[in-house]
């Protein structure tokens, strides 16, 4: 009894704390005798042990849990505030959740389309029979990642989606359903295709484009380049045109652009060099200018034969910006006045010393009259042929016939004039010398025709008398005639 006692005891306490867990650590009275005072001895201090490591235990349980807790929470909110498609489909395709990001993009809410089939709802249907294909694949836990599909929103617009899947399974590592990771790649691929399209750019190009190394080696030129300058030659990896190697070392020399026109056969070709220093090479983009050249050349041939008719003719053009008051002149207006821009001090002049120096004195009212008309009229239309005398450089006078318009702004003021002046002057001493030929004529006209009135008279007088005298001879005669008949009678 005196070893069973103690026994019971322990055995007691051990019963209570397996049961009881707010027990554990509770110490039992130490029984007489050294083997059962070490028995109980070493039961307490188990006790305290155990005590200690199950708040030790509970406390990493505790722990554990808030940081469980945490990575819940933060997973949960990685997907609900994830930028791409979080979805979750069971076995057979339908679907169990997919996160608001998917519900942003398709338009559709999750409680609309949970426990739908995933492929009839959202696929179109040229990819339904390929992406169920794969579906299965990552079912049978083949992993599928990258697949591109589409999917159609609630108001039928497609968006491109790259989708990465993983297969879910329970703790008995049963396949229980699909998770898979949508990243909307829309704009992605329409940047792609952007980007493809312009990595053909120069290949299309129906101009001349290469590419020339700092050291005259031809890095790159297009179909165009070749087709249209088979003189030059060209081979990639070769030596480039010595002419182009020249504007290429510039380029890159000064770092700014440059622009040259080549001659290719009976073409030209015009050449703009961007130089890309850092990376030693210029890229030279071609136009062929044939056409403009010979357009040039052709406006270049006219606008000469228009200024030599236009000095034949002793005409001279002239603009008149009324806000600014200023006159813009040309060389062959100064011809005009037997001057020179050298003479004058420039192309432009204000209207005041215009005046001074070429307008007669005589005739200023005139011209400022006109020109107040010009500035002050209300139709748009307005237009003026005048002519009068003006001065020449050395002081002499001569005529001058002016043609001119007006332009006005929106708001009805006239602010330019633009016009042509024409030397009349060898018109005028003509048509002089005309007036006064036609006067000298009439004068003498009107002395011979008093000469003649006077002749007539004369001639009239003349042959009044003559009628008087052939009267008195009628007579005469008559006389004689009776007479005569007297004489024959008598001498009968």
């Amino acid at each position: 009894r005196y070893l069973l006692k103690p026994l019971e005891v322990i055995q007691e306490k051990a019963t209570q704390i397996a049961t009881h867990e707010e027990q554990l650590g509770e110490q039992i009275i130490l029984p007489f005798g050294k083997e059962l005072n070490e028995l109980a001895i070493a039961f307490n201090e188990m006790s305290v042990k155990l005590r200690h490591e199950r708040d030790n235990l509970e406390e990493l349980v505790d722990i554990r849990t808030e940081e469980l807790q945490r990575e819940k929470y933060f997973a949960e909110s990685l997907i609900q505030t994830a930028q791409a498609i979080v979805l979750v489909l069971d076995t057979k395709g339908c679907i169990v959740s997919f996160n608001p990001y998917m519900e942003n993009i398709s338009g559709y809410t999750l409680k609309e389309v949970m426990g739908k089939d995933w492929f009839s709802t959202f696929l179109p249907e040229r990819d339904r029979n390929l992406t169920k294909e794969l579906f299965l694949k990552a079912i049978a836990d083949i992993q599928t990642r990258g697949n591109l599909t589409s999917i159609v929103t609630k108001d039928g617009r497609e968006i491109d989606i790259e989708w990465y899947d993983k297969t879910l399974k329970d703790e008995s590592g049963n396949v229980t359903g699909l998770l898979s990771i949508g990243q909307d790649i829309t704009e992605r691929k329409q940047t792609e295709e952007k980007l493809l399209a312009l990595s053909k750019f120069p290949s299309e190009n129906p101009n001349p484009i290469l590419r020339i190394a700092r050291d005259g080696t031809l890095l790159y030129v297009n179909k165009a380049g070749l087709n249209k300058l088979p003189e030059w030659h060209m081979q990639i990896g070769q030596s480039a045109p010595s002419m182009l190697q020249d504007v290429v070392s510039k380029a890159l020399y000064s770092g700014s652009l440059q622009l040259i026109d080549l001659m290719h056969g009976k073409q030209t070709h015009s050449f703009t060099v961007a130089p890309i220093a850092d990376a030693g090479y210029a890229n030279l983009y071609g136009k062929d200018i044939t056409d403009r050249k010979q357009a040039e050349e052709a406006l270049f041939a006219n606008k000469a034969q228009l200024s030599n008719a236009l000095e034949i003719a002793l005409l001279g053009h002239w603009e008149y910006d009324v806000v600014n008051d200023l006159f813009t002149f040309n060389d062959q207006f100064y011809k005009i006045f037997r001057t020179s821009v050298e003479k004058v001090g420039g192309y432009t002049m204000h209207s005041a010393e215009y005046a001074h120096r070429f307008v007669h004195p005589d005739d200023m009212d005139v011209v400022g009259e006109e020109t107040r008309k010009a500035i002050e009229t209300t139709d748009p239309h307005f237009n003026r042929q005048i002519e009068h005398r003006m001065l020449y450089a050395d002081g002499t006078v001569g005529y001058i016939a002016v043609r001119f318009f007006i332009v006005k702004n929106s708001h009805g003021r006239t602010v330019k004039t633009y016009g042509v002046n024409q030397d009349i002057t060898e018109r005028e001493q003509a048509e002089e010398a005309l007036r006064r030929a036609h006067d000298e004529l009439e004068i003498r006209v009107q002395e011979r025709t008093a000469e003649l009135a006077s002749a007539n008279t004369s001639l009239k007088a003349e042959i009044a008398e003559h009628r008087q005298a052939e009267e008195r001879l009628q007579e005469y005669s008559k006389q004689l005639e009776a007479t005569v008949a007297e004489l024959r009678d008598t001498r009968e």
